[in-house]
């Protein structure tokens, strides 16, 4: 398993821009936004520097992720579609293509939902997204939440990836 905290680069902790921009230019896996929302303020560059870190950190070397930010409607309509569950989910996953080195895949992500839930656990919306976004991530390049004990090590993982560019996850989630 990675060691994350030597592994990820913290952005809190750089002094000057040249230790982040040599960080960002080895990030080379591709990672497309669509932003089908406007409930939710996003930082596209984040999304990318932090999936393509995942990504990356997990191995895969060739490939693209598309990320999509969109309602609750399409989230349901996909769900029903393509895995036959009949509700909303916060975000969902699919891989079009996997194998050691290369991934294909789509994170789909309700702001709906992050609007909602944000209120709940008492902190930004931003950052409730950006928790599905690397959620639905860490699903495709492995990590499961199926069972007490991955779960424990997806919400672990996750806080490491958030934590690395500034967000901290409230301790209720």
């Amino acid at each position: 398993m990675l060691l994350l905290k030597q592994v990820l680069f913290n952005p809190n902790a750089a002094d000057d821009m040249e230790e982040m921009t040599m960080y960002q230019d080895r990030q080379a896996f591709p990672v497309e936004i669509i932003n089908e929302q406007d409930l939710i303020r996003i930082d596209e560059k984040q999304i990318q520097l932090i999936c393509s870190r995942i990504i990356s950190d997990a191995g895969f070397r060739t490939g693209r992720l598309g990320v999509v930010l969109t309602d609750n409607r399409t989230v349901l309509e996909l769900n029903r579609t393509y895995l036959g569950h009949d509700y909303v989910t916060d975000v969902i996953s699919f891989t079009l293509e996997y194998d050691e080195t290369h991934l294909e895949a789509e994170v789909v992500v309700s702001a709906e939902i992050a609007l909602e839930r944000c209120v709940e656990f008492d902190w930004v919306d931003e950052a409730e997204l950006m928790l599905y976004v690397v959620h639905g991530t860490l699903h495709q390049v492995g990590y499961d939440d199926k069972t007490e004990k991955d779960a424990r090590l997806m919400r672990q993982t996750e806080a490491a990836y958030l934590d690395s560019i500034g967000i901290h996850i409230p301790d209720q989630i």
